[in-house]
């Protein structure tokens, strides 16, 4: 057995996590993990690692669509025919060895401008005696970490768990299963994204919105940003203000916002327009709030994490939500 360490990108509201990326070949150890699965955690808490979970990477990311799309991931400027190229290459040969094994994301760290985390890998799993295998694994894990955790204080509370690390004071959140659930997906995506095609350092590209409002990215061709007419019109309002905007003031923002949808959306029932713009400046309805995810999510399934935070709204507790891409690089083809 051997363990491999390096570093990767990871995002708010993912915990340490031991993946198991089951195929046809290892379905004992994946169903050994499935049914013991509680008590195996419960091991690491017992053992002092109280904030891990395992997961269980399912075969059907690695059918030809999903393919096509980690490749897309790391490569977003690669052309059509070189991406179906490679998807029947992977295909024909089947899925990278590395890619079965148990992966321990730790050692999580976070600071305004980047977070990382260290892999442990465990490259070989004999699928004849899953429990020795996984055990192995799992005091290897326990092994390197209480020697991680000697200067870490941990403290938990009944709605977040929190890290603090005193030598750089940066800190760790996890704030509802809902956010811990879609983020821990969005890790295990870059890993695999990182196990079956090279990452290629690519340029920002520009952003297009059409007379249409059909919206596309002239560097990344195969890639697509489909939004629905609402939520289109949110984005749009956040690019037409590079300054940014305070979510409690959005109100402010009711007649350019109500404007940018009717264009978008053909809509001329006043009534239903005022409704729906009455109901994203109520906090309690949580509609901008729904919104801004929706978009969130539509451009980190399609593109790798250290690009999408250059398209997406994104701010400090305190500061204006706003885009950060150039404004340079925008060009919205129909004036509103």
């Amino acid at each position: 057995m051997e363990f491999i360490y390096r570093t990767s990108t990871i995002f708010d509201g993912c915990r340490n996590i031991i993946y198991y990326a089951e195929n046809k070949s290892n379905k004992s150890t994946g169903k050994y993990i499935r049914k013991n699965r509680k008590k195996l955690e419960r091991y690491l808490h017992e053992s002092g690692l109280y904030n891990y979970k395992i997961e269980i990477l399912q075969r059907n990311l690695f059918g030809k669509r999903s393919i096509r799309r980690l490749i897309l991931r790391n490569d977003p400027t690669i052309t059509a025919q070189q991406l179906e190229e490679r998807v029947k290459e992977i295909r024909n040969n089947g899925v990278n060895r590395n890619l079965w094994s148990l992966l321990c994301i730790t050692d999580i760290k976070q600071n305004p401008e980047d977070a990382t985390a260290q892999i442990v890998i465990c490259n070989e799993i004999d699928d004849e005696n899953p429990e020795a295998e996984v055990m192995r694994f799992l005091n290897q894990v326990i092994s390197t970490e209480l020697k991680n955790y000697a200067n870490i204080n941990t403290t938990f509370s009944d709605s977040s768990i929190h890290y603090s690390i005193p030598d750089d004071r940066r800190r760790f959140y996890i704030t509802n299963e809902e956010e811990e659930e879609e983020n821990r997906d969005l890790f295990a995506t870059e890993l695999l994204a990182d196990s079956i095609h090279p990452r290629k350092e690519v340029e920002l590209s520009p952003l297009i919105i059409d007379a249409q409002f059909n919206m596309s990215l002239s560097l990344y061709p195969q890639i697509s940003i489909k939004l629905e007419p609402f939520h289109k019109a949110i984005y749009i309002l956040f690019l037409r203000h590079p300054e940014g905007i305070v979510l409690k003031q959005i109100s402010s923002y009711s007649d350019e916002l109500k404007h940018i949808y009717m264009v978008i959306s053909g809509r001329q029932n006043i009534s239903v327009v005022n409704k729906l713009i009455q109901r994203a400046n109520t906090p309690t309805d949580n509609l901008l709030h729904k919104s801004l995810s929706v978009i969130r999510k539509t451009f980190i399934s399609n593109l790798r994490m250290d690009i999408a935070k250059y398209y997406i709204p994104s701010t400090g507790h305190y500061n204006p939500k706003q885009i950060p891409l150039d404004r340079k690089l925008v060009k919205i083809e129909k004036e509103m």
